[in-house]
């Protein structure tokens, strides 16, 4: 290849680089954009969050079947366990700038996590299977224990019986949530609990592929899951539907959105042209939590925008975040902590990637060269 001094420095086409892979394979979650069907081991993910917990979708996640009631109590008892941290790592957070933002906060207590489990390494089934319910126990301890510091409030302890939904909105509240609430939220953390190979879990598994450990998998997950274009845009939901204020300024907002030719946060998939699924679910949830908040604007407001978009830009849907927004709104949580509810209930699609990754081969992606041409080396002087 040589250079020509008259064209760009940049290569006329494209090379793939040698050595890269197709990626792992898995059996936990098929995601089908073409029917617009989640499904979770075989499971429509519509039919479980109708007719099961989180717990049991964990399960389902981790061992490949649903429980029996004996492994349902046991892994509920086994959760309720594991969530209390440790006193150094809650030492540690009270240390953090009270700004730090949550889902940040959230990344750094799960590698701090790694340091207080010394067989962190450990690898084998039962131990995997273990870390799996600690950390999936803990996330959402960690996330209400950084809500508190930063409010300056102690620690509610959780009933001791509370599912991991409803143990997690007593812990950010400072109050036991009605039973609607919590049943609603334990929906929401089926809805999110795994979206296939998707980036965060492609991150976990790229760690876990060179043998590393959870707690450093899940550190990648999280930290791919903040960006504003995946788990962060959940945020930039509200902050749109707040913009908006009223539902007589829907249409007049949009129209700008529009002729400045804006991304609209909440709309569009990669995968899910159709739409998708998890904002057909979320939709009568949102709906219900607003009216047991006895504030059903910002459900009107989304509804009212979702109806003017498919008028303004045919076949452009709500994804997973549009009406996960107002609905985790509605339960007095704040919008910097939605990206860090999305990572908690995440977490138990996570650790079965890395659990499945480790009975794998490493595999890494393979990129596209579009670099510059070879340039000739000159000495110092003559550059």
């Amino acid at each position: 290849m040589t250079s020509d001094p008259k064209t760009s420095d940049k290569t006329k086409s494209a090379e793939p680089i040698p050595g890269g892979s197709l990626g792992p394979t898995t059996v936990l979650t098929c995601v089908d954009g073409a029917t617009g069907r989640i499904g979770i081991r075989g499971f429509d993910l519509t039919e479980l969050a109708e007719k099961c917990g989180y717990e049991e979708v964990a399960f389902l996640l981790w061992r490949g079947y649903l429980p029996k009631a004996n492994e349902l109590r046991r892994l509920k008892a086994d959760l309720a366990e594991a969530r209390r941290l440790p006193q150094p790592l809650l030492d540690l957070l009270a240390t953090f700038p009270r700004d730090a933002h949550p889902v940040t906060v959230l990344r750094t207590a799960v590698s701090a996590l790694g340091v207080f489990d010394l067989d962190a390494e450990s690898d084998n089934e039962q131990d995997s299977q273990a870390k799996s319910r600690h950390v999936t126990a803990q996330l959402p301890t960690v996330a209400a224990a950084w809500m508190c510091i930063r409010e300056g409030r102690p620690q509610s302890e959780p009933q001791a019986k509370a599912t991991l939904a409803a143990g997690f909105l007593q812990m950010l509240r400072g109050s036991e949530p009605s039973a609607q609430e919590a049943q609603l939220l334990d929906k929401i953390f089926v809805v999110l609990a795994d979206h296939g190979v998707d980036t965060p879990a492609a991150a976990a598994r790229l760690v876990a592929a060179t043998r590393g450990d959870i707690y450093s998998a899940l550190g990648a997950a999280i930290g791919a899951l903040q960006g504003s274009l995946h788990g962060g845009a959940t945020q930039g939901v509200m902050e749109s539907l707040q913009r908006i204020g009223t539902r007589k300024k829907v249409a007049t907002q949009l129209e700008r959105w529009l002729q400045k030719k804006q991304r609209l946060a909440g709309f569009g998939h990669a995968v899910h042209k159709r739409g998708d699924p998890r904002a057909v679910l979320l939709k009568p949830i949102a709906q219900e939590l607003g009216a047991l908040a006895k504030e059903t604007l910002w459900y009107e407001v989304a509804t009212d925008l979702e109806a003017a978009v498919a008028v303004a830009v045919p076949g452009l849907a709500p994804n997973v975040d549009f009406y996960l927004a107002p609905a985790l709104y509605s339960l007095g949580i704040a919008p910097e902590f939605f990206s860090t509810v999305f990572a908690c209930a995440r977490s138990a699609g996570l650790c079965a990637h890395v659990m499945e990754q480790r009975g794998q081969e490493a595999w890494g992606i393979s990129a596209t060269w579009s670099g510059s041409a070879p340039k000739p080396w000159k000495p110092l002087a003559e550059r």
